[in-house]
């Protein structure tokens, strides 16, 4: 999967058309690369009370900013639960094993792991690189 912005193993974007979705048992063994939002499950998960949960990846991604091995950017109470990445996750800016960027409302990631490795220059994390 090759894009610019907001690119996904399986969802490229959830935002505020989105509010209330769920995205359930879902997984990429593909490479992902983009430039903005990048994700080995969803690219940006924004739309408002949205959950990705039981997901994981296993293909490598690359990315400039908010890049992680299952969401780029989670924002506005959505949820990421019980979700995983196994493979490596490089990016600029932003970057984390499961999520990149993890912020406003009450926006959670909870019983998620990385086992992958994370490389990028600035807010760099095993499984949140921004919260």
């Amino acid at each position: 999967m090759t894009g610019n912005n907001k690119v996904g193993g399986v969802v490229g974007g959830m935002d505020d058309d989105s509010s209330g979705r769920t995205v359930i048992g879902c997984y990429n063994t593909g490479f992902v690369t983009g430039i903005s939002y990048v994700g080995g499950v969803i690219g940006e998960n924004n739309g408002t009370n949205s959950v990705v949960t039981d997901c994981y990846n296993t293909g490598g991604i690359t990315g400039g900013t908010y890049v992680g091995g299952g969401v780029g950017g989670n924002s506005w109470d959505d949820t990421v639960t019980d979700c995983c990445n196994t493979s490596s996750v490089t990016g600029k800016d932003y970057v984390g094993g499961v999520v990149g960027y993890n912020a406003y409302g009450t926006s959670a990631v909870t019983d998620c792991y990385n086992t992958g490795i994370v490389i990028g220059e600035r807010f760099v994390g095993g499984v949140i690189g921004y919260l």
